[in-house]
């Protein structure tokens, strides 16, 4: 078969077919060459060239440029700022010119700490920023609200009218139960007359303070309980102290029943306390008020209904074997600054006869400036149980005003 496909192709015909073969053979090779060198058009367009975007500057953003009060704070941030117009959130490095006035943290976080004025640099790569920050004292009277640990408190200052430079000034303390500024106010109407400023607040859990309120106090959990109720009144004797219409060196605090407990906790912790009015506070611990309560079978008149006479209550009362909680004596024993101590003879709520021999014994043996008052006659909540009228305990030779006038103005 192969030797009858030879003889069909003759020569003329092999010499063609071996130059078409050879043809298409140097057009594959020039197709591959070209694959690999492909041909780069020269064209005579020239390509935009497009300038990097730059940092320009940093700008420090904040809502104001003053701390009101010590403690306080001012939150800042900055911006980076781009040659393009743009700008985003930029972590800097914070620095203050003054750290005894006030600190900045890494997250722009300024603390005052001293009345005054310091600078606040922020400072990225090359660029910074600055703001002049000033920690000022507190001015005016009217609604407040302060920090202690994480509660807020709200308070009100009655400032006296017509003020010509800095007054005294005291903070009432809460009696008993769910209690808020309102409870202080027949205090305020009496002292700003006369020249004298007052600072009345919500209760930790009452009004407008927030925390776990203490309304109910025992003998049990009363130690920390008044510990906590002291430390809130004494943030707002600093926070007198840092007002610019308060004389810092007559600061007083002023308060009923239950703050006869709390306010020797306060003296004792607070240097800048320099008066005390205690009014029907008691001067025995919780658990024995408690239980002399029980034995009077208390009403809110405060009467006695017990049927047992007023030597026969406190004859009871020594018995006492119960738990004490809360005792006032060390406290007591610590006081070294004038106190008027005002209490109703026929008091069935706190034990008056035991209460007043401990006063005694503070002043006769101890030499504590207590001037002890006690009203004829007159129940917890000063009322007359004979004729049911109230028992003027602020004016006369005995009254607060008249202590205060010689103790404080």
């Amino acid at each position: 078969m192969g030797y009858a496909i030879f003889k069909l192709i003759q020569p003329e015909e092999c010499m063609h077919l071996s130059k078409l073969f050879f043809l298409a053979l140097f057009v594959l090779i020039i197709s591959c060459s070209n694959d690999d060198n492909p041909v780069i058009e020269n064209t005579d367009k020239e390509e935009d060239i497009i300038d990097p975007v730059s940092l320009t500057g940093i700008e420090i953003i904040s809502a104001g440029k003053k701390i009101v009060g010590l403690g306080n704070n001012l939150k800042i941030s900055a911006r980076a700022k781009y040659s393009d117009g743009t700008s985003e959130p930029q972590n800097v490095d914070w620095n203050s010119s003054n750290n005894n006035v006030a600190i900045v943290d890494s997250k722009g976080n300024v603390t005052g700490l001293d009345f005054g004025e310091a600078k606040i640099t922020a400072a990225f790569e090359n660029h910074s920023d600055e703001i002049l920050v000033t920690v000022e004292k507190y001015s005016g009277g009217g609604n407040f609200v302060i920090k202690n640990g994480n509660n807020d408190l709200g308070g009100t200052l009655e400032l006296p009218s017509n003020l010509s430079k800095p007054v005294p000034a005291f903070v009432y303390v809460h009696g008993s139960g769910p209690s808020t500024r309102q409870e202080g106010t027949l205090a305020s109407t009496r002292l700003a007359p006369m020249g004298i400023a007052v600072l009345r607040y919500d209760k930790r859990g009452n009004g407008s303070s927030t925390g776990q309120n203490l309304n109910n106090v025992g003998a049990f959990n009363s130690r920390s309980a008044f510990d906590k109720l002291s430390d809130d009144a004494i943030a707002w004797v600093k926070f007198l102290k840092q007002h610019d219409a308060i004389d810092t060196e007559k600061i007083g605090i002023i308060g009923v029943s239950q703050a006869g407990w709390i306010m020797p906790v306060i003296a004792s912790k607070s240097a800048d306390i320099k008066y005390m009015v205690n009014i029907v506070g008691p001067a025995v611990s919780v658990g024995e008020e408690i239980f002399y309560s029980g034995l009077t079978g208390n009403t809110p008149q405060g009467n006695n209904n017990s049927g047992h006479t007023d030597e026969e209550l406190d004859s009871l009362l020594a018995e006492f074997r119960g738990v004490h909680g809360f005792d006032p004596q060390p406290h007591l024993d610590d006081l070294s600054i004038p106190v008027i101590w005002v209490l109703g003879e026929k008091d069935y709520s706190i034990p008056v006869p035991k209460t007043v021999r401990i006063l005694e014994k503070l002043v006769n043996e101890n030499q504590k400036e207590i001037d002890i008052i006690v009203k004829p006659n007159a129940n917890h909540s000063m009322i007359d149980i004979t004729t049911g009228t109230r028992i003027d305990i602020w004016n006369g030779q005995d009254g607060i005003l008249n202590w205060l006038s010689n103790k404080v103005l």
